[in-house]
């Protein structure tokens, strides 16, 4: 209810990126990838349809498929292709966290290199 309004687009900011962590992406992909991108949206998703969904199970053995499932497609959908996507509320606040942190993360990068 309520508090999966508020959980879901919470733990999308957090899981949007899991992704680009190389150790996540080689035990999602099975395969070693080295440094890259490498379409993280879509390993964050399969992420948390794979990994959290089995951990979350082992923890209290309960499957809540329907909020990992809506939190898997927001998160696989933080960079839609299509615009319509971003008329979805969870999308739209993972969309929003992903600018804002991607300027922080600018701005701290300008400060590093006028200190240099």
């Amino acid at each position: 209810g309520r508090a999966m309004q508020i959980a879901i687009p919470l733990l999308g900011c957090l899981f949007h990126d899991f992704g680009k962590s190389t150790k996540i992406r080689d035990e999602i992909l099975g395969v070693q990838t080295g440094k890259g991108y490498r379409a993280h949206a879509e390993v964050s998703s399969l992420y948390i349809k794979d990994i959290l969904s089995l951990k979350y199970h082992n923890l209290v053995n309960e499957d809540p498929i329907e909020t990992l499932s809506s939190l898997a497609y927001a998160v696989g959908n933080h960079h839609p292709q299509q615009r319509k996507q971003t008329n979805d509320t969870v999308i739209s606040i993972i969309i929003e966290a992903d600018f804002k942190a991607r300027k922080n993360e600018y701005n701290m990068l300008q400060k590093r290199l006028k200190n240099n």
